[in-house]
């Protein structure tokens, strides 16, 4: 009897954790990729210019093969940040695009999907993509 609530109790708490644990709904097409040394720079920048501080390894990193663009949330779009997943995605034509890449690392920074003008105008203006794109 012990064996069978203890699994029952495993099973109710593992279901109730897969959520979290689920990957996010990505762009059509997008797979994983390990970004490149010139990132952790880019990250430096943008962690200066913003005032605010994140661990680089916390993102996970996407791209859309042979896409500048993708259709993400019904909007065409060359970079998207997922922030409860934490990942950037990015348009292959777009992975070397640093005001494009910094305008995600942004987002994730600042944990908000809002373009604050103060953040994405003032404090990093020319560091980042301006919006809207």
């Amino acid at each position: 009897m012990l064996h069978r609530v203890v699994v029952a109790v495993t099973l109710i708490v593992v279901s109730a954790c897969a959520d979290r644990f689920a990957l996010a709904p990505l762009p059509d097409g997008a797979v994983a990729f390990g970004p490149p040394p010139i990132y952790r720079t880019w990250w430096a920048q943008v962690e200066h210019c913003s005032g605010r501080t994140g661990a680089f390894s916390r993102v996970r990193w996407f791209v859309v093969p042979g896409a500048d663009s993708f259709i993400a949330n019904g909007q065409r779009d060359n970079g998207l940040w997922i922030d409860h997943y934490r990942y950037i995605v990015l348009g292959e034509g777009r992975v070397n695009d640093s005001l494009v890449v910094r305008h995600e690392m942004l987002h994730d920074l600042s944990g908000s999907l809002a373009h604050p003008t103060e953040y994405f105008a003032e404090r990093c203006g020319g560091l980042v993509q301006p919006y809207p794109r």
